[in-house]
């Protein structure tokens, strides 16, 4: 159960703000700067539209884009990412940061069509309320629809599991209004302010709600049915009860494995210096990381469009290559998507492919040497002298030395303490100068002999 939140009175005041005149978003820049302009933001930022009856993208640097977005005051159809990427492509596999979580409500598509938008909102606010969810940070009137925006400080692409887990919650909880499940990935453009909805000749604009920036570990804490603390205490009273309980590190999970494994495989594309792979390493790169995209996969038609692309840039394929070569991924991911399940060793288990590390190595032919720079794909014999260096990082910052460094030490000792033996100086007199009690000074002294 989820644990009693001060949302009601976010959510009054947040009524009560727009009667009293709150701050509409009105221009491009503006929406931009609220989206992209903080501090810690970072990477690029993509601009899609349409023109001469073609789709087009515009990378931004993210400190350029409050400027650029200017340029399409006015226009029809203009769309702007909600998140930041370090690449040229707007896919998660160039994902840089994740500063918003949104949800695109097509209330036209519902028994809401024809209703005042402020209407829907305020249904909105009334759902969220008594799932006892936070109001957004700011909402976009999109011509026929809704965008609500929570803001949130930037996490990495490792964050994208839970990052996901909110999107689905937050569908799910405004499913009356026409959430739009499709609308939900972490690559999505959305309507920018000040432009031209074509469908129904209207002028986006936006409008702050509350205002709040979430430190994101505490938005998902609100939004997610259990907070990490109640999973926490539910292991706990498991564990107690005396139920087998397995805790695995962190947030671990199978997404979270596959999404360090793709982080991986883009940082060995990038230590062999290969931009397009060669034909007898291509096909094994490929599949191996569609299949971790596969775990990070929100729908089918945002996965098949995220590896269509993919395959283009590092393996030349066409689209129509894709779709056969990766004519299994793409069925097990449809059966996935079902709800089915596949058999193995006796049990029904989710369908997606699963990998062990040192296959992995085995077919990309990985080097030690470059497993050391990779961050969770290594084998047995790298695993072990990675944890034997942390193991031996945390003995120093507790003031422990390895072994080699303690013999040493103390071999200095002892020769330091014989010379001063030979002085003439008493063991006290001794202990006294070199810091250390008489007992350790007789003990130096005794090895000696």
């Amino acid at each position: 159960m989820k644990k009693q939140r001060n949302s009601a009175k976010t959510l009054h005041e947040a009524v009560v703000s727009r009667e009293n005149g709150s701050r509409l978003i009105l221009s491009p820049s503006e929406h931009a700067q609220l989206l992209h302009g903080q501090d810690k933001a970072r990477g690029y930022v993509f601009v899609a539209y349409v023109e001469g009856g073609r789709w087009r993208e515009q990378a931004v640097k993210v400190t350029d884009i409050p400027c650029v977005v200017e340029e399409f005051a006015g226009r029809a159809d203009v769309y702007l990412t909600q998140n930041r990427f370090y690449g040229c492509k707007r896919r998660i596999v160039w994902l840089g940061q994740l500063g918003a979580n949104f949800i695109d409500l097509d209330y036209h598509k519902t028994e809401y069509a024809g209703h005042n938008p402020y209407t829907v909102l305020e249904r909105a606010f009334d759902i969220l309320m008594e799932r006892q969810i936070p109001p957004p940070t700011f909402v976009v009137f999109s011509g026929r629809g809704l965008q609500l925006v929570w803001l949130h400080t930037p996490v990495p692409r490792k964050a994208l599991p839970r990052w996901n887990a909110v999107q689905a919650e937050l569908c799910a909880s405004l499913e009356e209004l026409g959430a739009d499940y499709a609308a939900r990935d972490a690559t999505r453009v959305l309507r920018l302010v000040d432009t031209v909805n074509s469908r129904c000749g209207k002028r986006v604009f936006g409008e702050v709600i509350s205002g709040h920036i979430w430190s994101f570990d505490r938005l998902a804490d609100e939004v997610l049915p259990l907070t990490r603390a109640e999973v926490h205490d539910l292991r706990i009273r498991r564990a107690l009860k005396g139920k087998r309980v397995v805790v695995p590190p962190g947030d671990f999970s199978a997404a979270t494995l596959w999404e360090a494994r793709l982080s991986d495989l883009m940082k060995l594309l990038e230590l062999r210096g290969q931009k397009q792979l060669p034909p007898g390493q291509r096909d094994c790169w490929l599949f191996l990381a569609g299949v971790a995209m596969s775990w990070l996969a929100v729908s089918f038609e945002s996965y098949y469009r995220e590896l269509v692309t993919l395959a283009s840039m590092v393996g030349s394929w066409t689209e129509r290559e894709s779709r056969q070569r990766f004519h299994a991924l793409y069925k097990r991911l449809r059966m996935y998507f079902a709800g089915q399940k596949v058999e193995y060793n006796g049990m029904l288990i989710d369908p997606r492919y699963r990998f062990r590390n040192e296959t992995i190595i085995e077919w990309l032919k990985i080097t030690p040497e470059e497993q050391r720079q990779l961050s969770t794909i290594w084998s047995e014999e790298v695993r072990r002298e990675k944890d034997r260096r942390q193991h031996e990082e945390a003995r120093r910052e507790v003031g422990m030395m390895p072994r080699e460094e303690y013999l040493a030490w103390a071999e200095e000792k002892e020769q330091e303490a014989r010379k001063l033996r030979e002085q003439g100086l008493s063991v006290r007199e001794i202990a006294e100068l070199m810091g250390l009690s008489e007992r350790h000074v007789r003990r130096l002294l005794d090895d000696q002999n």
